[in-house]
């Protein structure tokens, strides 16, 4: 089946679908405007009859107020009635209570006593006759006022079926019209124009037609494009086929031409791949260690930056205590010791970071001469053995290459953590001075035992001594000439503070 045959058979779909559409809505019509026909006969019954039940409503209505009115005055005079019997009932109580009281000495009053229970016989005849009716005015009340509301209530549903009645009336209407204007838009209505004659005016069942006819007449020239079209691209597609097919080819034997040169490249360079391995590992480590031996170098002038610092704060704090503050320099040697023992806790990791980063300095530039030498031997291996080569195959040539192999193999084979050495002991610069300071101690015990070198050890050691003692005095002496001129001074203040006073 063709694209044209497709299109027309779906056309005609369309067409049943909408002429289907069309024979329901114009069924719709005609009953509705059936059902408005019957409810415009009907409707003036329905709203005479409902103004009637109003009527009527409102007349049973009045009639009820006015009962209502009747019974409420009833319920007045019994309220009356029944407070006048609560009177009598509250003088009988009281009656009673001076007959009992007074019973030994009222015999003679027993005639009026006899009355006065007859009366009260009577009245409470009467006011149980009262509390009937009263009941039964109560149960009336209840009924008339159940009869009101629902009198009331059938008003009210009266007036809302009049109102549905009229808006029934006003959407039926409204529907006829938008049936009459739908229809009007699909079949086409007719009209007269100004000279009297009709005029018919299409709807959408003759634009549909013209849309068809128009549908049809594009699908066969898009029928006869598309053939064209499709021979035009086969013809384009075979042509890039064939291409395709010879640079396919050409690139297949260049990639083997290639691959074969590849091939012998990287076989020749086999021996060399070797050493160029082993010269970038090196190269690897060198920048390793230099990365290294740099950040050791910052550590460790930052470190002397701070020690410096450290080292002037006691200087600049002594000479702020004399310039500015004019205390005695004697006081102020006397307290040197005390502030140079307070910066110790803070000049010390100093002087461990930069005794440390000293170490590792040197360590990283050991390790970097020492890889610097296995690259160098690394990338003369293939200098040399290609010069071996031009000599010929001969035995020097033989045992020049197996002693260049061996001196590469040794050089490489030698590990250059041997450098690192003591990495089990501190790097601590006053646990370093302890094991120097034993290893002297244990040096001079070990003179000692000399002949002629012990007394010449000890005459140093007394020597020492006598310095030490020397010092020790001067020291003294100049403490005591500050504390004396101290003194003198102290005294000197009171006379002349007596003498400014005199």
């Amino acid at each position: 089946m063709t694209t044209e045959d497709r299109l027309t058979e779906k056309l005609n779909k369309e067409k049943e679908y909408l002429w289907t559409e069309m024979n329901a809505l114009k069924e719709k019509l005609e009953k509705t405007n059936q059902q408005l026909e019957l409810l415009e006969q009907s409707a003036p019954e329905h709203y005479s009859k409902a103004l009637g039940a109003r009527n009527k409503a409102t007349e049973v209505k009045n009639k009820a107020e006015e009962r209502l009115g009747e019974i409420d005055a009833i319920y007045k005079s019994v309220e009356d009635a029944h407070e006048l019997v609560i009177s009598l009932k509250d003088e009988s109580d009281s009656n009673l209570a001076t007959i009992k009281e007074y019973g030994s000495t009222a015999f003679d009053k027993s005639e009026s006593i006899t009355q006065y229970h007859e009366q009260y016989l009577e009245s409470k005849a009467e006011i149980d006759e009262a509390l009937q009716e009263l009941n039964r005015l109560v149960t009336e009340k209840d009924r008339l006022a159940v009869k009101v509301e629902s009198l009331s209530e059938q008003v009210t549903n009266t007036e809302l079926v009049a109102g549905k009645l009229k808006s029934l009336l006003s959407n039926a209407t409204k529907q006829k019209s938008e049936f009459d204007t739908l229809h009007g838009e699909v079949f086409g209505f007719t009209y007269e124009d100004d000279n009297g004659e009709e005029v018919e005016q299409g709807g959408l069942k003759e634009e549909l037609k013209d849309a068809y006819s128009k549908i049809k007449n594009d699908v066969a020239s898009l029928n006869e494009e598309v053939s064209s079209v499709e021979q035009r691209y086969n013809e384009k597609l075979d042509s890039i086929e064939g291409q395709y097919q010879e640079g396919l080819e050409s690139f297949i034997s260049k990639g083997e031409k290639q691959y074969s040169s590849i091939i012998a490249q990287i076989k020749s360079l086999l021996p060399d791949a070797l050493t160029a391995g082993l010269s970038g590992a090196y190269i690897d480590k060198i920048k390793v260690e230099k990365e290294q031996l740099d950040k050791h170098e910052v550590s460790f002038n930052k470190a002397i930056r701070w020690l410096i610092v450290c080292s002037l704060l006691p200087v600049a704090f002594s000479m702020v205590r004399v310039i500015f503050l004019s205390e005695q320099f004697a006081s102020v040697i006397q307290d040197a010791p005390m502030i140079y023992s307070m910066m110790l806790p803070v000049y010390a990791p100093i002087l461990w970071v930069a005794y440390s980063s000293n170490k590792s300095y040197k360590l990283s530039k050991r390790l970097i001469e020492e890889y610097t030498h296995k690259e160098v031997s690394s990338r003369t291996f293939e200098g040399l053995s290609n010069q071996i080569d031009t000599i010929g195959e001969d035995d020097t040539s033989g045992e020049l290459r197996t002693k260049l192999l061996f001196n590469l193999l040794q050089v490489n084979s030698e590990n250059p953590g041997k450098l690192i050495s003591d990495y089990n002991n501190s790097d601590h610069p006053i646990i370093d001075a302890i094991d120097k300071s034993s290893k002297l101690a244990d040096a001079i015990n070990r003179l000692d035992n000399v002949p002629l070198v012990s007394p010449l050890l000890r005459h140093l050691n007394a020597k020492e001594r006598n310095k030490i003692e020397q010092k020790e005095k001067d020291m003294l002496n100049v403490v005591d000439v500050a504390t004396t001129a101290e003194a003198n001074s102290k005294e000197e203040e009171p006379t002349t503070k007596t003498a400014s006073v005199a």
